[in-house]
């Protein structure tokens, strides 16, 4: 596999194909990643004495000049090793999956939509910390054990900072955002966007409230890791666009 800065990664032999089990799977999902993350994908045939070199990691230059000289087989026949061992080894799981799918669409999911469900399924939920504002780190590190808690949190969090820059008041969640935001002087706006554009980040505000938020602090939610990650990255865009955003004053008011 050739990564940028023409740097090379070269996996040793060790898949097996043509039986069921981890080797023949983990050779699926390898092949299936690589086909939907890399430019292009080439199939070689290579002498054994390459493998045994490869296999000892005592690949020369001119073995990747002769992979260069190569001509590519086709037609590809790295698929057969793709489809076949997911329809055994993962259909349980598959299932499951197209279910979900069912439920949220409403109508039969292609292939490559299990596939694209199958392989989401393997990256783990994680907390991109580089992206976080740092008012809701300390949420971020009790949201694996408690995501429901931090979220809420997060939101009663942002509402508090929101009412003590407006010099207070005792309105919540969407009524808060609709007279804390472009409402004139000693309100909230964003210095240099257009008025549709401000209006739209005020609707991005009220929308989570309304749709999310809500729905939170009145019911018991069920939402999965990946939902409940999506959630807590949308509080904290909030979080982000309310430091963003400055004090109107009256000089800036158009008359």
């Amino acid at each position: 596999m050739e990564l940028q800065y023409e740097q090379k990664v070269v996996v040793k032999t060790g898949f097996r194909s043509g039986y069921p089990g981890e080797g023949p799977r983990g050779l699926a999902m390898a092949l299936l990643l690589l086909k939907r993350h890399c430019d292009c994908i080439d199939e070689f045939d290579v002498s054994s004495s390459f493998l045994e070199r490869l296999d000892s990691s005592c690949l020369l230059q001119s073995d990747f000049l002769t992979l260069e000289r190569l001509s590519p087989v086709r037609p590809a026949r790295y698929h057969d090793y793709i489809y076949d061992r997911l329809d055994l080894d993962d259909e349980d799981h598959l299932d499951g999956l197209l279910e979900q799918a069912q439920d949220l669409f409403g109508a039969r999911v292609t292939r490559g939509f299990r596939s694209d469900r199958l392989l989401n399924s393997l990256f783990p939920s994680e907390i991109p910390f580089s992206i976080l504002d740092e008012r809701i780190v300390d949420l971020a590190f009790k949201f694996k054990t408690d995501p429901d808690a931090a979220i809420l949190s997060g939101y009663k969090r942002l509402e508090g900072i929101i009412r003590e820059r407006v010099g207070g008041t005792d309105k919540t969640g969407s009524k808060l955002i609709g007279d804390a935001f472009l409402k004139g002087p000693g309100t909230l706006h964003w210095e240099g966007l257009h008025d549709t554009e401000q209006r739209g980040r005020v609707q991005i505000f009220v929308g989570a409230f309304m749709s999310f938020r809500n729905r939170r602090a009145h019911n018991e939610v069920e939402l999965t890791d990946k939902e409940e990650l999506r959630e807590f990255l949308l509080v904290n865009e909030l979080f982000l666009q309310e430091r963003a955003a400055k004090m109107l004053a009256s000089s800036e008011v158009n008359t």
